[in-house]
């Protein structure tokens, strides 16, 4: 099947669905709660986190079963095991039980992560892998959003219903069972950045572990909001749970309305792209913590999901070019990792910043983590000035 086929692009871009689908049910983190009383608060919130623990672990030993199985089985492998465990929960009331559940849902959602990027940095190149990338980010935020808004309609059921979200594993298989072929990775367009004097080698470039530690503290800072929004909503009277899950899912749809947009404003602003969309995030962080109503704490959602857009895909595009012929899938389970590291200590990076300024209240962890995101942005901005001068 030749790469730039319509329904090739489809296929290899719906196993993005479930890139994000960890954090879907962190609206019912207050139910829960109810539920399992004898555990703390950064227990139940870690129900939402463990994937990425998984994550973390599986994307490493992704690069080699794909060595073992090849491409399309390692994928499908994933898919079967996120549908399998990400539905436990339907049917248990064991905390250990589902603690495990959610830990394997990221094993699965693992074993597929590193490849939803690197097969497009194989197939596409230019600008078309930008726009290809920016499409990849919409899909994933078009599982999120799907994931969330279904948990804040089955949330009045209760929270054992609303895992029934993981059913949207199913579309995925079949997609990329059916028109995805064995892939044999091919070498593409080689780094648009090169370092002076480089010489060909197989040691994986210092920056690209810079783009990883980056990624970590953005998201540890990103997914407070997440973890903390329903949290907020009960403690300042803002919003019901339902409806702060409607809000995070509204975040993710501006998501998949500028993703597509990534390739033609990376073209334009280029290496300022990271600065954008970080201050504009962290502005609207605050923007929600300072929230009074509803519809206040709706535009500051808005305002955040349509720049973060630019983050992630941004992340990747810059890590890619730092990769030698062959390394693309190591450079994207490399940038994984840091995604999911920060991701996983989401909770605790919440935890930690309310015990260093005596305030555990939601709005403060989210109004920090919007202050944090501010001053990467500018350091970002500087360091990116100063390197072009």
């Amino acid at each position: 099947m030749k790469p730039k086929n319509g329904l090739f692009k489809v296929s290899l871009l719906s196993i993005s669905l479930l890139l994000m689908a960890g954090p879907a049910i962190a609206a019912t983190i207050p139910l829960m709660a109810e539920t399992f009383q004898s555990q703390s608060a950064s227990s139940i919130e870690l129900l939402s986190t463990i994937p990425n623990f998984g994550i973390i672990l599986f994307v490493l030993v992704s690069n080699y079963l794909v060595k073992l199985i090849g491409d399309k089985k390692t994928v499908l492998t994933g898919l079967l095991i996120a549908l399998i465990f990400g539905i436990v929960p339907v049917f248990s009331e064991s905390y250990g039980l589902i603690l495990f559940s959610r830990f394997m849902l990221g094993a699965g959602i693992g074993l597929i992560n590193p490849l939803a990027y690197s097969l497009i940095t194989h197939y596409f190149i230019g600008e078309e892998r930008a726009t290809m990338l920016g499409y990849q980010n919409a899909v994933s935020s078009i599982g999120s959003a799907a994931l969330t808004f279904i948990v804040g309609l089955l949330v009045q059921g209760g929270w054992h219903t609303t895992y029934l979200v993981y059913l949207i594993a199913i579309p995925a298989i079949l997609l990329f069972g059916l028109f995805v072929p064995e892939t044999k990775h091919v070498a593409t367009e080689r780094p648009i950045i090169k370092e002076k004097n480089a010489e060909k080698t197989n040691k994986i470039h210092p920056k690209v572990f810079g783009y990883a530690f980056l990624a970590m503290l953005i998201f540890a800072s990103f997914i407070t909001l997440i973890i903390k929004l329903s949290t907020f909503a009960s403690e300042s009277g803002v919003a019901t749970v339902g409806e702060a899950s409607i809000i995070l899912s509204l975040c993710t749809v501006a998501g998949i309305i500028s993703s597509p947009l990534f390739g033609k404003i990376f073209m334009r602003i280029k290496f300022y792209t990271l600065s954008v969309g970080l201050f504009v995030v962290g502005l609207s962080f605050v923007v929600i913590a300072l929230s009074t109503n509803l519809w206040v704490l709706g535009l500051g959602a808005l305002l955040g999901g349509l720049a973060f857009a630019l983050v992630t895909p941004y992340l990747f595009m810059q890590a890619s070019q730092y990769a030698a012929p062959g390394q693309d899938n190591i450079v994207s389970s490399i940038l994984l990792v840091g995604i999911n590291i920060g991701t996983f200590i989401a909770p605790y990076f919440a935890g930690l910043i309310g015990i260093l300024f005596g305030n555990s209240q939601a709005y403060f962890a989210i109004l920090m983590s919007g202050v944090i995101l501010l001053a990467t942005s500018i350091i970002h901005f500087l360091v990116t000035s100063i390197s072009k001068k």
